[in-house]
């Protein structure tokens, strides 16, 4: 689904749908998804602040 898309299902045409400057990560191969299970699992307090998160009506 396009960003545009999504937007008007939000009811938020024109607002950006990404944020400028996130942490966001490709994980490009199985070494990169242990390191990041890893950090996962070392930040526990992270960890719950991501369960938390609503999931889009998506």
């Amino acid at each position: 689904m396009a960003c545009v898309q999504i937007t008007l299902l939000l009811g938020t045409p024109g607002v950006p749908l990404w944020q400028r400057n996130d942490d966001a990560r490709i994980i490009h191969d199985d070494e990169a998804l242990q390191r990041v299970r890893a950090y996962i699992v070392a930040n526990p307090s992270r960890q719950r602040k991501r369960q938390s998160v609503p999931v889009p009506p998506w």
